[in-house]
């Protein structure tokens, strides 16, 4: 099946023309607008997914941070929400149905904004996913995640294992 496509395969409702139709936009253009996007384009504009991007490292910036402030204490809840969203990724990623953690669970923010992005892609997107985690995840659930991190800043590979 081509990416892109004359007729739409099924067609498209009244309603779907008018809920996806532009200001100012007739009908008819919104109905050929759509035809005319690919049928796995990403629900993401380029802006957003530079943000999701940024998010990632946020993500990972706030525990090493919280980690730090905490010198290693408590550190059970933060690896929870960072495992929460890695077995979120990995569900996109295989297609699996995904439910998500209550949130008044989530503690920071930051949580709460890759779930509503990650929502929002397209199965095609999500392959990648998992191993965005991985390496906060190794950090996080070491018997003594402080001094293994401050093991990897000493000898300068703590972005590397970051990174996977």
């Amino acid at each position: 099946m081509s990416q892109y496509f004359e007729e739409s395969p099924v067609p498209l409702t009244d309603a779907e023309v008018a809920a996806a139709a532009r200001p100012g936009e007739s009908w008819e253009q919104a109905r050929e607008r759509l035809r005319a996007v690919p049928d796995n384009q990403s629900a993401l504009s380029g802006r957003e997914w530079q943000r999701f991007v940024y998010l990632i490292d946020d993500i990972q910036r706030i525990c090493i941070k919280w980690l730090h402030d905490s010198k290693g204490r408590d550190t059970k809840l933060l690896l929870n929400q960072v495992q929460n969203l890695h077995e979120y990724c990995c569900a996109l990623s295989e297609r699996r149905s995904v439910e998500l953690v209550p949130l008044d669970q989530l503690r920071y923010g930051l949580f709460n904004e890759a779930y509503a992005v990650l929502s929002r892609l397209n199965p095609d997107e999500t392959e990648w996913l998992p191993e965005c985690f991985i390496g906060l995840l190794d950090v996080l659930s070491h018997p003594a995640p402080y001094d293994y991190l401050l093991s990897l800043e000493a000898d300068g590979c703590l972005k590397i294992v970051l990174n996977g």
